[in-house]
């Protein structure tokens, strides 16, 4: 109970799951897969944001200017179709824009060391009166039809774009789990070679000198800037490192059962 009260994540969880328990209860009806197709419909815009702030939070930051640049990005999908571009256009237009505004934010906060909590404060407004100067403060209007139909319920209930959003939420838990297996093998090698008194100076310094795998640091980084770089193709690069990932865990934990069972052998 302790330890369920000391982790906020896991409270929240479990009362989101108790809360849809009590719903259930009052009305069976209410647990159906219409039900949670307009729950996840209604969610789709905060899971995207979730998605990349948890990549910021990884690095103990926080981006504050999330939605304005998401409402920058979608008004940079608006002007461009309102101009007779593609929707393809469209859309590479908008996480161009969104790149570069996250781009901006590294600048200010890597760069110039500002606090993110300082910086993307600044920018949030910052981006919210690029929106009110690129529209004039008026709705966009007279979107196509082409748009429209990306929200439109399809298969089960749920509609392409929500479809494209699950894809993006299994690749990023993919990915994050995989950097679980990686970093927690590590250290479990790390611990284990301190017990046994395992001296090494080829790995003298463990923070760059992984035990064995592809997905050192440098990969890592790089995975990093292409995400940014090119963003429409997260959830490629995601599955692709996370079975490299998967594959870096597995070596280490070979070579480390070889070089532990070596040197008990030897003991």
């Amino acid at each position: 109970m302790k330890t369920l009260l000391k982790n906020r994540e896991l409270s929240a969880f479990f009362a989101i799951v108790a809360l849809f328990v009590v719903l259930v209860a009052l009305n069976p009806a209410y647990f159906s897969l219409q039900t949670l197709a307009m729950i996840f419909a209604s969610s789709q815009i905060l899971c995207l944001l979730a998605l990349g702030a948890t990549l910021v939070m990884l690095t103990r930051n926080i981006d504050v200017s999330v939605g304005s640049t998401v409402g920058l990005c979608a008004i940079a999908v608006g002007v461009a179709l309102n101009n007779g571009y593609g929707l393809a256009t469209a859309i590479a237009f908008a996480l161009a824009i969104g790149a570069l505004a996250g781009a901006f934010n590294g600048l200010l906060v890597v760069g110039l060391r500002i606090p993110a909590i300082v910086a993307t404060l600044g920018t949030l407004g910052l981006y919210r009166g690029v929106m009110l100067l690129w529209t004039g403060g008026k709705w966009i209007e007279g979107l196509p039809d082409s748009l429209k139909s990306l929200s439109e319920p399809a298969f089960i209930g749920v509609s392409p774009l929500g479809w494209l959003v699950l894809a993006l939420l299994l690749a990023g838990g993919w990915l994050l789990f995989a950097f679980i297996g990686t970093g927690s093998s590590f250290l479990a090698f790390a611990a284990l070679a301190a017990r046994h008194q395992i001296a090494n100076p080829g790995y003298a310094h463990k923070s760059l000198y992984y035990l064995g795998g592809l997905t050192e640091g440098t990969e890592t980084i790089l995975l990093f800037v292409l995400g940014c770089l090119f963003p429409a193709h997260f959830a490629w690069l995601a599955w692709l490192f996370g079975a490299l990932c998967w594959l870096t865990t597995a070596t280490r934990i070979c070579s480390g059962y070889q070089t532990l069972k070596r040197v008990t052998t030897t003991a």
